[in-house]
């Protein structure tokens, strides 16, 4: 998306009306050599990918269904949006707050931000807990995959019958001289390469699974320091308010 952006950091509101302004006409072609059109027809779904700009022209009368996507790969946008959210219900309750105490006010603001934004810090907390606990539970079930696959492997070797020292020293050189494209031949070595793909899978996706986890965790962990912050601030608010009342009163 930044690649789209004027020199003022705003994106363009339509990429294909002509414009004859030479300076702009430059602009707009640069814009356009970043650009994927697709066409969408009846039933179709596209998903665009977060934080992509995207514009959409509908030829005739069209009824859109869409969705917003929140998961943990996102999720730190997400985060920014409440916390901006947070400091603007804030501002809008500024005048109540000294009629109430800091904890208070502090619900106050949590009840404008749910009302304005669908969530508040204990919703959004409640959110990434659920991210946590799923990605904990996919990762103990591909654990579970990663080492049923380790287990298959080695019981051939395990289970198979005895071998003689003399014939044992000759498979042992036939395995060394095995050049590594003999694996991608025909016959049985798909059959031999599956379990290596599927290990390589199933570690991907443990990966996967990691990287959100840390993004819920860390996004989690500063919702509550947010949280606390709003709080200590309102205290030393009121501290500093109740002296500025104390010396106006002697």
């Amino acid at each position: 998306t930044h690649l789209l952006l004027d020199k003022y950091g705003q994106t363009c509101s339509d990429f294909f009306t002509p414009v004859f302004d030479p300076q702009q006409q430059q602009v707009q072609q640069q814009w356009q050599q970043y650009l994927l059109e697709v066409e969408q027809g009846v039933g179709d779904v596209l998903f665009v990918p977060s934080g992509w700009h995207h514009l959409v022209i509908n030829d005739v009368d069209t009824i859109s269904i869409n969705h917003n996507w929140n998961n943990a790969y996102n999720i730190h946008w997400s985060w920014a949006l409440l916390k901006h959210e947070h400091e603007l219900a804030t501002q809008q309750l500024e005048d109540c707050r000294e009629t109430a105490t800091p904890a208070e006010f502090e619900q106050l603001v949590q009840k404008m931000l749910a009302a304005n934004s669908a969530f508040n810090f204990q919703d959004f907390s409640q959110f990434l807990i659920v991210i946590i606990r799923r990605r904990l539970h996919t990762m103990q079930q591909l654990q579970q995959q990663v080492t049923g696959q380790q287990t298959k492997q080695q019981l051939p070797q395990q289970l198979g019958p005895p071998v003689a020292p003399q014939q044992q020293q000759e498979q042992e050189q036939d395995n060394h001289q095995l050049p590594q494209q003999a694996m991608m031949a025909s016959g049985g070595s798909q059959a031999e390469i599956a379990p290596l793909n599927n290990s390589v899978g199933l570690q991907l996706q443990l990966l996967h699974c990691v990287l959100d986890l840390k993004r819920a965790s860390d996004v989690l962990q500063q919702v509550q320091q947010a949280y606390i912050a709003a709080v200590v601030h309102s205290e030393e608010w009121y501290k500093q308010h109740r002296k500025r009342m104390t010396s106006k009163g002697e």
